[in-house]
């Protein structure tokens, strides 16, 4: 599974995770290509929904919420010419290769381009699929891939669009659960260290997160590394404490107890020096 185009490939190459980038013939293209504000909008929109219509009211109704539906159809004309003009093949007049009408939607066709968003589901739902036909190797390979392409959240440049706040949560979680499928199909493999690395990339997104964090606590003490597991539980214990006011969970509980069991009180005695 590729995590970039191949040379000589698409017209465009776009990023959404993270900071917002486009690529045209391998060069990067400026915001201030996109002569209406409007029309870069426009473009990471129907990029979210990548493929799929999105209907002319939805457009504008996001672009201007409080204006006269009519209007607001005018100036989607306006601006769809603008982003069509940013990035469409020269000389395309009418038959475009990106930007697409479907009656009274638009769509972003993504089969001539590589878009890391589009990338990312494809490489989800091949690790799903692989882990469903208990093809546990396949399935590691493509949620190795889907984490590899998220560089942060969906589209950080806009933080408060609110067309793309539940997206970008979603797409979080769905990262988040990538993640942890590598942590558990690599610690089923024995490559510890590859299970530990995805628990703590979980935890600096989600630290509350607590499955996660017995579950790194759990796999540091099979691998031997007890003392870390202990300190990994007492800040696990400061944190709840600090940020939600609550303690532990009894599962979690229990597994520390197990562990300072089997530690040596001189190994627990020499830990706290």
């Amino acid at each position: 599974m590729e995590l970039l185009p191949a040379e000589g490939e698409p017209l465009l190459r776009v990023r959404c995770f993270g900071r917002f980038e486009i690529e045209r013939d391998g060069a990067l293209v400026a915001p201030e290509t996109f002569k209406r504000r409007k029309a870069l909008t426009l473009l990471k929109i129907l990029l979210t929904h990548a493929d799929r219509p999105v209907s002319i009211e939805t457009l504008t109704e996001w672009l201007w919420p409080e204006s006269d539906p009519r209007a607001a159809a005018n100036r989607l004309y306006v601006v769809v010419h603008a982003l069509r003009e940013a990035i469409e093949p020269a000389g395309a007049h009418g038959d475009w290769s990106f930007v697409r009408t479907n009656g009274d939607q638009y769509l972003f066709d993504t089969s001539d381009c590589w878009v890391d968003l589009v990338e990312y589901r494809a490489a989800l739902d091949a690790g799903r699929q692989a882990e469903s036909a208990g093809e546990p190797e396949r399935a590691l390979a493509a949620y190795d891939a889907a984490t590899r392409l998220y560089r942060g959240d969906l589209l950080e440049d806009d933080p408060f669009d609110e067309w793309c706040l539940m997206e970008r949560e979603h797409l979080r979680e769905t990262y988040l659960d990538a993640l942890h499928g590598v942590a558990v199909l690599s610690r089923e493999r024995g490559e510890i260290d590859r299970a530990i690395d995805a628990y703590r990339r979980v935890l600096q997104v989600d630290p509350l997160r607590e499955e996660s964090q017995r579950q790194l606590i759990e796999t540091l003490s099979n691998a031997g590394r007890r003392a870390e597991a202990l300190r990994q539980y007492e800040h696990l214990r400061a944190l709840l404490r600090r940020e939600l006011d609550i303690t532990p969970m009894p599962e979690t509980e229990d597994i520390v107890q197990r562990i300072r069991a089997a530690t040596p009180q001189s190994g627990r005695v020499a830990d706290s020096l």
